[in-house]
């Protein structure tokens, strides 16, 4: 009698070990999937202020009659919306892929901002293909133009230049402007009460990847009196 008993404890001990193991799998499965769910939603948000402001863009050039430009804008428009759509829901896209993004948003942006900016994206074709984060390069852009470019006085030409290249650590994608100290406008924006936290979503995306994957990804800024320098490093 105290053998079967001791073989049911045994049993019971075994089975109960078994279902704390297989719950454990399950919770640490739902917080990866949280995660990921976390870094799909953060890496396909853009800007609500860039998509209201593009739908003005053509609202306007579709009012002066301007029927090649409306054309040409909403060609590209919906081309590069459609790329966020298919990118957003990736983990990762070619680099080259990237630079295109990277090319078409500043283009459009042209569009809003005729003459106020030039730009220059620069891809290593060795690395073209590796894998990146879709759009890990928006806030960087947006920053370089509305917080830098645009802030230069109407007779002043801003210049943007983008590198996507490899280094001995990585993928190193550069960003760098001529918009003035970055210092100086994020203090204008925050008298003004505009201050809208782009660099927290960037670092929690982030965080986020980091969290979920081996590959590593590290950001800093360099801001001087002429030019501000972003570098994203991918390892």
């Amino acid at each position: 009698m105290l053998i079967l008993l001791v073989m049911i404890v045994a049993v019971c001990l075994y089975g109960y070990r078994r279902l704390k193991k297989r719950v454990r799998a399950q919770q640490e499965e739902i917080v990866q999937l949280n995660q990921l769910l976390k870094l799909k939603i953060l890496q396909a948000r853009l800007n609500p202020h860039f998509l209201f402001n593009s739908l003005n863009a053509l609202q306007y050039f579709i009012a002066k009659d301007d029927k090649r430009t409306s054309l040409q804008y909403i060609g590209r428009f919906s081309g590069f919306l459609r790329k966020v759509i298919v990118f957003g829901d990736e983990v990762f896209i070619r680099l080259k892929d990237e630079g295109d993004m990277i090319s078409e948003y500043l283009r459009l942006e042209q569009y809003r901002f005729p003459g106020r900016f030039e730009y220059e994206v620069e891809l290593d074709e060795e690395v073209e293909q590796t894998g990146v984060p879709p759009l890990i390069t928006h806030t960087l852009l947006e920053d370089a133009l509305y917080r830098g470019v645009l802030n230069l006085p109407q007779t002043e030409t801003g210049i943007i230049r983008v590198k996507l290249k490899g280094t001995d650590e990585g993928i190193m994608i550069e960003v760098t402007d001529n918009g003035g100290s970055r210092r100086q406008s994020l203090k204008q924006e925050q008298m003004k009460g505009i201050y809208d936290g782009k660099e927290d979503l960037l670092e929690r995306r982030i965080q986020v990847f980091n969290r979920q994957h081996s590959r590593k990804i590290s950001h800093h800024l360099e801001s001087g009196e002429v030019w501000n320098r972003a570098v994203l490093v991918i390892t």
